[in-house]
């Protein structure tokens, strides 16, 4: 009996499949990864190094806005980076969901949704997403986990 991931799915890939499914990841994860780390996390982590005495960043955990901000370099500039190289691929995506779910319905929870209004949650919720397909779909065989950890038992 099929079990239903093997009827959505084929197990069967040919090596022109498993090429483009390849080089299909290593582009999402370059992207993604690096967009996260440069775009968002690189900003904030200038802006921890500066260590303003009155620091002004959001605080939607309650753990104060030092806390908030060396949380935000983690899930962005240190998660972000390490998508982008592939290693311990799927926990750091699984940090990039956490603190997008954090930044899109927590931090902007009486924002507009989308853009181009200023503190917009689309952008949060589409590197949630990113991320989220990052999980499911692992870091691919061009990556740094492929390269250490090898061939692991594959889902799909």
């Amino acid at each position: 009996m099929t079990r239903p991931v093997e009827a959505l799915v084929s197990t069967n890939r040919s090596p022109s499949m498993q090429t483009t499914q390849t080089i299909g990841l290593l582009l999402l994860r370059l992207t993604f990864g690096g967009l996260m780390a440069l775009g968002h996390g690189w900003p904030k982590f200038m802006l921890l190094l500066s260590n303003p005495e009155d620091l002004a960043f959001p605080d939607p955990l309650g753990i104060g806005a030092k806390g908030s901000l060396v949380g935000a370099v983690v899930g962005e500039l240190v998660a972000g980076a390490l998508v982008a190289v592939g290693l311990f691929t799927r926990p750091a995506a699984t940090v990039i969901v956490a603190t997008m779910f954090v930044a899109g319905f927590v931090h902007h929870a009486g924002s507009p949704w989308f853009l181009p209004t200023e503190g917009a949650r689309e952008p949060a919720l589409l590197y949630m997403l990113g991320a989220i397909c990052i999980v499911i779909m692992g870091p691919g065989r061009a990556s740094l986990d492929q390269k250490f950890f090898g061939e692991k038992k594959r889902r799909f």
